[in-house]
């Protein structure tokens, strides 16, 4: 007990060092009570660990004091090691937010409340723009570390686009040992909680929904999502000019739930009901998923009643993910597999489709694709394989 005592000494003077460079008067409660509840839980292995070891007859009335001591001093440096350097590197929320517009927009963020965290330390702004198209993680703020007991902290970001501008807000609490955080937008009401929550503004002159939620990323702190996406105006079909031919590309995430991508039954039923009307063609990618694929490809048939098959290769995994969904017959159709592949891609059935369409007379060559993504020497060269 001496020695976890001198340790436990030795651990709060340095983070007092350490943190009276970030405010002016540290503050030790948090680091205090997770010290008492490591002490605490620390008892109680040791206990459970020497009732549980067998006893020698002999010297049954006669506890090795030796291994004990040395018992309590590896699991007090392990759980102060763990604490120490573990919980400080994941105690942080990260704020996104994703442009799904076709103007970039910027970004600003300002901290309120109490005044004793700084810029650069105990949250920083990430990124002042986010391109046309893109996510951009802008904003971090620590869960702990610097958070008084029951002091609050706003942080609020104002999105700029050509002549419109959005709010948005999380709040912390502190704790005896942690913070609890709210989130908002455009001073809503404060949510607590991880659904989705959508708001319909009008932004650079446009019908669009902000949307917000909050998301599971880490045992010390959620992660927050926003996003500005525009009403999509409804595609009107022109049925009865064989000239006219209007196309969709539509990548849908359909990746195995659970591993990838998330809440893939409930987005295919979103697409499949409001986004999809209206073309002569859709081309989708990444419909890996066998059971919602199955459904989405049900739900979409009264739309687009001719469909190509979904491209497999025995020895893969996963189907290759793409189809075509037409308005008009096809009277040919056709897939391949690329046999070139790296990494995690070799377990689809990555390819092309084909589909020869008949509009009114009129023959249509459609293809789809869906190659290796990202950037490195070696994905650019696969793409060219392809």
């Amino acid at each position: 007990m001496q020695l976890f005592c001198l340790i436990r000494t030795i651990v709060l003077n340095n983070h007092h060092m350490n943190t009276k460079n970030v405010t002016k008067k540290a503050n030790l409660h948090s680091f205090t009570a997770k010290i008492l509840f490591i002490d605490f839980c620390r008892q109680i292995v040791i206990d459970r660990l020497l009732k549980s070891r067998p006893h020698n007859k002999k010297n049954s009335s006669k506890p090795n004091l030796t291994d004990e001591y040395h018992m309590k001093k590896n699991l007090t440096l392990a759980l102060l090691f763990s604490m120490a350097f573990g919980s400080n590197a994941f105690a942080e929320s990260y704020i996104y937010l994703t442009n799904s517009t076709t103007e970039p927009l910027s970004i600003s963020t300002v901290q309120t409340g109490h005044n004793n965290i700084t810029h650069g330390n105990e949250w920083e702004q990430l990124a002042h723009s986010v391109p046309p198209m893109s996510t951009v993680k802008f904003l971090r703020f620590n869960r702990d570390q610097g958070i008084k007991w029951g002091k609050k902290y706003w942080f609020t970001t104002t999105v700029q686009g050509q002549s419109s501008s959005v709010v948005l807000q999380q709040k912390l609490k502190g704790t005896m040992t942690f913070s609890n955080i709210k989130h908002s937008a455009n001073y809503d009401n404060w949510k607590d909680d991880r659904d989705i929550y959508k708001q319909h503004i009008s932004f650079d002159g446009q019908d669009a929904t902000l949307a917000y939620k909050a998301s599971y990323a880490r045992a010390s702190g959620d992660d927050f999502h926003y996003i500005i996406q525009p009403n999509l105006e409804q595609q009107v079909r022109d049925e009865a000019n064989a000239n006219s031919f209007n196309v969709l590309t539509y990548n849908i995430w359909g990746l195995l739930p659970g591993i990838t991508a998330e809440n893939t039954y409930d987005r295919f039923h979103s697409i499949a009901h409001m986004v999809v009307p209206g073309y002569d063609a859709i081309v989708f990618q990444e419909a890996h998923d066998l059971a919602s694929s199955n459904y989405f490809r049900d739900h979409i048939k009264g739309e687009y009643p001719y469909l190509t098959e979904i491209p497999f290769e025995l020895g893969r995994i996963l189907n290759g993910g793409i189809f075509i969904a037409s308005k008009w017959p096809i009277e040919v159709e056709d897939n391949i597999v690329y046999q070139a592949c790296i990494r995690e891609d070799c377990l689809a059935s990555k390819g092309a489709v084909y589909a020869k369409i008949n509009k009114f007379g009129k023959t249509y060559n459609l293809f789809g694709t869906h190659v290796r993504a990202y950037t490195t020497p070696e994905d650019i060269a696969n793409r060219f394989e392809h």
